[in-house]
């Protein structure tokens, strides 16, 4: 890949939260890869919204529609940020580089639901710099050595060496895993994130006026407290359970 000239790295989120992050990310992306990756170059950050990016698909999968995009709108890499959990043998991925087809794949539920924003933008620009560097590598031919790129963390996001199956057959060079409960924990609060159930509720105003107007009515009949006295704490008890 040139130094000299634009590179031009677009943004591939599913609808929703996916393409309200990245809209957010677009505008303040190229003076941070300027000042973190490379500013020789100029930086173009594009978004292009892709259902595709979050429908039920296999990583690989996620991949491939994420290059063939990126190659349809003439981009130099491309990152797609997907609502949907990633895991890979077992392992919950945040995040997964592949040089070979100069694209990147972000796992936004892993993040949880706490601080996304932030968390997507450090990962992204991670990202980006590990697309930017081994993109030029396999460029020239120069191709880096398992486990010769830097190690560490991205906040609470473990970097791993991708197993040898996913290398082969996935062209995976880099994966960022969220390892242990606590990543469990944040793909659940990631998840209800993304479902969003409170938005369930006003589907639901009728049944719970209902709910409301019944509980309104027991209280101020005396009969239903007799017969709630005369069934007796464990009969009541199995009914609320039961309920």
């Amino acid at each position: 890949m040139n130094r000299e000239g634009s590179v031009t790295l677009g943004l591939i989120p599913a609808p929703d939260i996916p393409e309200k992050i990245a809209e957010e990310l677009a505008s303040e992306l190229p003076d941070l890869l300027s000042s973190r990756v490379d500013g020789d170059v100029s930086w173009e950050v594009p978004v292009v919204v892709d259902p595709l990016t979050g429908t039920d698909r296999e990583a690989p999968e996620i991949l491939d529609v994420c290059r063939d995009r990126m190659l349809g709108e003439g981009w130099d890499l491309a990152i797609c940020l997907t609502d949907l959990p990633v895991y890979r043998n077992g392992t919950l991925v945040a995040a997964d580089v592949s040089a070979k087809r100069g694209v990147a794949g972000l796992s936004l539920p892993a993040m949880g639901a706490l601080r996304l924003r932030p968390k997507a933008r450090d990962l992204t620009l991670q990202l980006a710099g590990e697309l930017y560097e081994r993109t030029k590598e396999h460029a020239v031919g120069d191709l880096p050595a398992r486990g010769s790129q830097p190690r560490g963390s991205v906040g609470s996001f473990q970097r791993v060496d991708p197993p040898d199956e996913d290398m082969r057959a996935m062209d995976v060079d880099a994966r960022f895993a969220a390892p242990g409960a606590l990543g469990h924990l944040r793909l659940w609060s990631g998840m209800v994130l993304a479902n969003r159930p409170w938005k369930m509720l006003p589907a639901f105003k009728g049944a719970i006026a209902a709910a409301f107007a019944t509980g309104a009515y027991v209280l101020v009949i005396s009969s239903i407290w007799l017969l709630a006295d005369a069934v007796g704490f464990w009969r009541l008890l199995a009914l609320m359970v039961t309920a």
